[in-house]
């Protein structure tokens, strides 16, 4: 079996945004859109996951058993929001607000 050496890297903002959050005006006409998809199916977040992370190797998700990634996906404190360009899927954030004081 071949090895390969992957690296998980996160996004930390250790404080709120002082400025207004939404996307430019000029956005919101251009055919992007996010839309928080929940609840979300395992196999449906399988798809999304593999079509976004495929090519750059991502595997945590792929290693958890479905029950676990379902439990995690079917959780009130976690948020999938999806990205759509021109009404298709091309990318997403993943938000877990399961720990006090993180996301």
């Amino acid at each position: 079996m071949k090895t390969v050496l992957t690296k998980t890297t996160y996004l930390e903002m250790r404080a709120p945004r002082q400025t207004d959050s939404s996307p430019p005006a000029d956005t919101r006409s251009a055919g992007f859109r996010v839309e928080n998809w929940h609840p979300l199916e395992v196999a449906r977040y399988r798809w999304l996951y593999n079509s976004v992370g495929g090519d750059w190797n991502w595997g945590d998700r792929n290693r958890m058993v479905e029950h676990e990634l379902a439990a995690i996906l079917a959780d009130p404190l976690v948020e999938v929001h999806v990205l759509h360009v021109d009404e298709e899927p091309a990318g997403f954030a993943e938000l877990d607000r399961r720990q006090p004081n993180e996301v």
